[in-house]
């Protein structure tokens, strides 16, 4: 009986931390998301104001979100990141 319940409180611990692991990895990865956003909106400031003008006539943000998609493989990649990171991702 003792062995069992030090087995699962072993479990549990690994559980949580996992989960905490896996969630702070999500934060950093919405963090890196946002940054390279903002870093491919100013490189299209100084180098493309052309992209940014179509970027800024979309009226959502999911439509901006795919424009960026579509746009910016940097974007792209933090994107996914991010969703894999997340509730549901691959590495969730």
């Amino acid at each position: 009986m003792q062995n069992q319940q030090t087995v699962a409180q072993s479990t549990a611990t690994i559980a949580s931390a996992v989960r905490t692991f896996s969630g702070n990895m999500a934060q950093k990865a919405a963090l890196e998301q946002e940054a390279t956003r903002q870093e491919t909106l100013d490189d299209w400031a100084q180098h493309q104001p052309e992209q940014l003008a179509k970027y800024n006539s979309k009226e959502t943000e999911a439509e901006k979100t795919n424009f960026l998609l579509e746009n910016s493989p940097s974007f792209q990649t933090a994107y996914e990141t991010k969703a894999s990171w997340g509730i549901g991702g691959s590495n969730s």
